[in-house]
């Protein structure tokens, strides 16, 4: 007896046909960096933390030529979550 087309011999299961490879969708790294001159000015850090949230950036680099050093409230102030490691 001949065997038709997608049958499988008796005993052998029918296999599968092969899954295709997926296709490699290239990530795209967003970073933010920014010379602010007046991160703790009214509004700044609201702004910041509205662009960082809305873009989710997996880096960001402030540069304030104003302030020799950003206090802990500042930076809370900017990213409440601390999904970011900060130095200064």
């Amino acid at each position: 007896m001949q065997q038709k087309k997608g049958q499988a011999e008796i005993g052998n299961p029918i296999s599968a046909p092969p899954i295709p490879p997926k296709k490699n969708k290239k990530k795209k790294m967003r970073g933010l960096i920014w010379n602010c001159r007046g991160i703790k000015k009214s509004g700044v850090s609201a702004f910041l933390n509205n662009l960082i949230f809305e873009h989710k950036f997996h880096f960001i680099g402030l540069q304030e030529t104003q302030q020799a050093d950003i206090d802990d409230k500042t930076l809370r102030l900017i990213d409440p979550a601390g999904s970011y490691l900060w130095k200064s």
